[in-house]
This record gives structure tokens, sequence and C-alpha cells, in this order.
């Protein structure tokens, strides 16, 4: 019992981390230009956040000319790895 809680709270944790950081980013920042590929102004301005919200924002744009493919390959990606390590870690306790 106390290995599925452990299981339950590393997937929250990392579905958490994985999905929200990046909406957190991009409603962090305001003014995305498509030309220059850079938002404007933030309200936590440090440069690494400013980085993180145009790349956001960047992988959005392509993905919408995609059919939203690069964003489809970006979840499936996380969920592929997080059920991989949730099995490693099940292997792992039943020794």
């Amino acid at each position: 019992m106390k290995s599925n809680k452990k299981i339950k709270i590393i997937r929250l944790t990392i579905y958490s981390l994985v999905f929200l950081i990046p909406l957190l980013a991009m409603q962090n920042c305001s003014g995305w230009n498509e030309g220059s590929m850079e938002v404007s102004t933030c309200l936590v301005d440090i440069s690494i956040f400013r980085e993180f919200a145009s790349f956001c924002y960047n992988i959005l744009l392509i993905s919408a000319f995609m059919a939203f493919l690069p964003l489809i390959f970006y979840v499936l990606v996380v969920f592929g790895i997080t059920e991989l390590m949730v099995f490693i870690i099940k292997k792992i306790e039943k020794k």
C-alpha cells in the first residue's frame, strides 16, 4: 500500500511540473511578437524566465501550423517516461 502512495505522488509531481511550469511561464509574460519570437514584458523579469516563455510560445506557434503534432509528441513522451520510471521503481521495490 505504501508503494502505491509513493507512485501516485511521483506521478502527480512529474505531471504537475511538466505541464504547469510552461503554462505559468506563458502567463508570467505578455506581449509576444510572432515576428521576433520574443516576449516584451514579464512580471518576474529575469532573463531565463523570458527565454523559457518565448520558447513555450514558439513551440505553441510551430505546433499550430503542424496540427499540434509537437505538443502531442511532448505529452506522449512525458507519459512514456513517467510510466517507465514508475515501472522501474516497482521493480526495484520488489527486490
